[in-house]
């Protein structure tokens, strides 16, 4: 890939938002919470387009800007085990709570127009271009949590944080699903992948191996 640039989420919670140029030009947003003018600065400064929008989850505040970057021709994709959130209204700010009610506008059909356009698969490949990326399903912060990782990158969602993990108290999270997660992230990412959450400073996975209290419980589980 050509590109990865970091562009901090909205205030107060600060997504981490990535945004992609592969070498054909074309752009994918990896949780797209930042101000989308953003994003078409980037793009436009790439002479990019956009053509993907991926979801490590459903959060509200890693979906602020979806309604207007997802537009036709831009492709979205996240993990079946989310898409239930958005399946009205009345359940996103059930799941989320009411500061999410601005995000969503429910469409005549009761629906909120975020019918995805492909959904990840556990242990998939995604090609975009050049990019090759792989899913892992890694539920526990919710039930469709994805970890997402491309060319020894993992873009970790708010499953694995530098030294934390993401909270299980939410609608949808399982303390159980989290441990058993972070086993299989300790299994099957290797050391020198770098860590990107989706909240708080980066990392990479020796690091969390070694001194990320959660990842070191896993040690002599593998």
């Amino acid at each position: 890939m050509r590109k990865i640039y970091h562009i901090p989420g909205r205030p107060p919670l600060y997504c981490n938002s990535f945004l992609i140029i592969t070498q054909a030009g074309n752009g994918i947003i990896i949780d797209p919470d930042a101000p989308a003018e953003e994003y078409n600065r980037l793009l436009e400064k790439e002479n990019a387009r956009l053509t993907h929008i991926l979801l490590t989850h459903g959060h509200h505040d890693h979906i602020g800007s979806l309604k207007q970057l997802h537009q036709p021709g831009v492709q979205l994709w996240m993990n079946p085990g989310d898409r239930v959130m958005y399946s009205s209204r009345m359940d996103a700010v059930r799941t989320f709570g009411p500061a999410s009610a601005d995000l969503y506008t429910q469409l005549p059909d009761g629906s909120l127009g975020f019918e995805p356009d492909g959904l990840f698969e556990d242990g998939g490949v995604l090609h975009i271009d050049e990019v090759e990326f792989t899913t892992l399903f890694t539920p526990g912060h919710t039930k469709g949590s994805t970890c997402i990782l491309c060319d020894g990158v993992m873009f970790s969602g708010d499953t694995l944080f530098c030294g934390d993990i993401g909270r299980t108290d939410l609608p949808g999270g399982s303390s159980d699903d989290m441990r058993s997660s972070l086993n299989k992230l300790y299994r099957l990412v290797p050391d020198d992948v770098d860590v990107l959450p989706g909240h708080e400073g980066f990392s990479n996975m020796k690091q969390e191996k070694e001194t990320n209290p959660y990842l070191c419980s896993c040690r002599g589980r593998e």
